[in-house]
């Protein structure tokens, strides 16, 4: 009877082909990741938060968050290059997880704006978003990469412990996104119960956050010593090495791509204004419930296409997803399977990123001789921000356009305003999941030329 392998992993000699994680190691990895994802969703709700809670005109939102873009286009890059220059005894990216408990902090002040005049409230949202995207969570992002190649290292364990940790954030966003709707409709029609709903998700998610900097170290390698006396790279070659990166920029547009639509999709103000009821954004998070159970077939579904076609397949039927919605969009039944496809298709991406970093960082290596781990993990985390951002500006910007009244005693929007909304939940995500579908096809190809060449 054959008997399971003991755990081997913090052992030295342990090699890439015998490594055997211990059990533990899933869950510890899992949390920093459950909470910057949860700090997200969070923080995709900021434009509805300003609109109907502080009175903020949408256009002006939309300009806020975008210039709030120009120091993360600084502050990544500038973190990739510190993470690629750190060596401590606690490795080269695991001190950075600390940045993890920072974001929630700085979130929680985000969503406890004071009493202030317009232009008070302005300013405030502005620091405060750009303290917890272009600071905290730049920090907490760009390593994650660097942590994942340092820590383990099979790239069998590297699918596995990503596949579980996909698989637990999936099913705690797909929970959230049921309950999200609810306290929006409740707590989130005062400003102290902004604050409280903010307080609920940090202080758990800042415990399990940080379990992982506590213990799951970077285990040693000859690269990882030869990278303490080996000469720092010239910030000219970094740049350099980024340009002849083709693949991490098609990772990036792809990153982009789905970040915006999955905060300028208009979901609250579809439910809250079209449909007529916010609550019932909830009945579309029962219909993910499949997604943890399909996300634990991933491993074997990888092994057997490869990961540039598991992430075509799931653009194609993220892209059916879509256009069923486009058909039906009045329709709950159809909207339910319409985001039952989307998510199954972006399952690739929102699961299995740092597998996809991996191999940009590898081909950037191969391209331009030089190893900057750091910096191509932060253009990663960068362009996630960016999508984000980009989503809530276009958001802003789209429906101040298009007339919409950021007040909370309205009870009716301008006909302009709905068509937007319309829009932005029904032809947006097609738009864009087409881009991710290109973007998908020419990664598989560039991918292929280089590396398995």
């Amino acid at each position: 009877m054959k008997t399971k392998e003991k755990p081997n992993w913090a052992l030295p000699t342990t090699t890439a082909v015998n490594e055997v994680l211990p059990r533990w190691m899933k869950w510890a990895w899992s949390g920093r990741t459950l909470a910057y994802s949860l700090n997200f969703l969070l923080m995709a709700q900021i434009t509805f938060y300003c609109t109907d809670m502080l009175a903020i005109p949408a256009n002006i939102v939309g300009i806020l968050l975008l210039a709030s873009k120009i120091f993360d286009g600084i502050s990544d890059i500038v973190a990739g290059y510190i993470i690629d220059r750190t060596n401590t005894r606690w490795g080269k990216a695991r001190p950075f997880d600390i940045f993890m408990a920072l974001t929630w902090v700085s979130t929680v002040f985000l969503f406890s704006a004071p009493e202030f005049s317009l232009t008070g409230k302005c300013v405030y949202v502005f620091i405060l978003y750009t303290l917890t995207n272009s600071v905290c969570s730049t920090f907490a992002s760009c390593g994650d990469g660097v942590y994942l190649k340092r820590a383990v290292r099979s790239e069998k364990n590297r699918v596995s412990l990503t596949s579980f940790t996909g698989a637990i954030v999936m099913f705690f966003s797909i929970i959230v996104g049921i309950v999200l709707p609810q306290m929006l409709a409740t707590l989130g029609t005062t400003k102290p119960g902004w604050t409280k709903m903010s307080l609920i998700f940090a202080v758990p998610l800042i415990i399990m956050g940080s379990i992982r900097m506590f213990t799951v170290k970077e285990v040693a390698s000859e690269q990882q010593e030869a990278e303490k006396t080996s000469p720092k790279v010239p910030f000219k070659d970094v740049l350099r090495a980024i340009s002849k990166n083709k693949l991490i920029m098609f990772f990036c547009i792809m990153n982009i791509a789905y970040q915006i639509v999955q905060v300028a999709c208009g979901f609250n103000y579809y439910f809250k204004w079209v449909m007529g009821d916010l609550g019932l954004a909830s009945v579309l998070g029962l219909a993910s419930m499949v997604i943890p159970i399909a996300l634990m077939f991933i491993p074997a579904i990888t092994k057997k296409l490869g990961t540039s076609n598991l992430l075509i397949a799931g653009m194609i039927l993220n892209l059916i997803g879509c256009v069923v919605r486009m058909i039906l969009p009045y329709n709950m039944l159809f909207l339910v399977i319409a985001q039952l496809f989307t998510m199954v298709g972006m399952l690739p991406v929102a699961s299995l990123g740092n597998i996809y970093l991996l191999e940009c960082m590898e081909y950037g290596q191969k391209r331009s001789g030089i190893n900057i781990d750091g910096v191509t993990g932060s253009l990663s985390g960068f362009s996630l921000k960016v999508g984000s951002a980009v989503g809530s500006a276009l958001t802003g910007l789209l429906m101040g356009m298009a007339g919409y009244i950021s007040d909370t005693s309205v009870t009716v929007q301008p006909e302009s305003a709905l068509s937007m909304i319309r829009f932005m939940f029904v032809v947006l995500p097609t738009i864009l999941g087409a881009i991710v579908l290109v973007m998908a096809l020419i990664y598989k190809k560039e991918r292929n030329n280089v590396l398995e060449a």
